[in-house]
């Protein structure tokens, strides 16, 4: 089986051969300002905020990833 994209991937040494600068990658980012609306809470304050956040998200995102998994089991294959 020969390699597809000789110029961007090395398969002998599995290994990326095009520099991260040309493909857009950036290893570092600028630190992002905190807003306003944030900066009076504290450390302690911000977790739980955070945590509630991460607990609405999965309850939003987790019943509709369920459906879908259930109706992708149900739906005929299509051989």
């Amino acid at each position: 089986m020969s390699n597809t994209y000789p110029d961007k991937f090395d398969s002998a040494s599995n290994k990326n051969v095009v520099p991260d600068e040309a493909i857009g990658i950036v290893e570092d980012f600028p630190p992002v300002p905190m807003p306003d609306s944030l900066q009076h809470y504290t450390e302690a304050e911000l977790k739980e905020i955070e945590k509630r956040l991460k607990r609405k998200a999965d309850f939003t995102i987790m019943p509709i990833v369920g459906i879908l998994y259930i109706l992708n089991c149900l739906s005929p294959p299509l051989h």
